[in-house]
């Protein structure tokens, strides 16, 4: 499976490849992206260019998320929670992957 993404050279060739490959699912695509976050490391890049190319991935990852809704206090409430931890969970992953330097 891995050698079937190295020759799509954008994520709108890949979606539109998995798309005919396994139909609608998008959840080909949603495990290579979490993938591509978990293992990017800054490595050489500046911290600037380390964080412009996660918040690329965030923002391709996001495209395939539902959208919440918010009909009441309630649940208002808990998507403000939601996506609260999941901003905390971007920075803990952003800061983990920092060289120590």
């Amino acid at each position: 499976m891995r050698s079937f993404f190295f020759y799509v050279d954008s994520a709108q060739e890949l979606r539109l490849e998995l798309t005919e490959r396994f139909g609608g699912s998008n959840d080909p695509l949603l495990y290579q992206l979490e993938k591509e976050i978990s293992e990017l490391y800054q490595g050489n890049d500046s911290v600037a260019v380390h964080y412009t190319k996660l918040k690329k991935l965030w923002e391709d990852l996001s495209d395939f998320s539902e959208i919440l809704e918010c009909n009441c206090a309630t649940t208002c409430s808990a998507i403000k929670k939601i996506l609260a931890n999941e901003q905390r969970q971007k920075l803990i992953h952003f800061l983990m992957h920092l060289n120590d330097e």
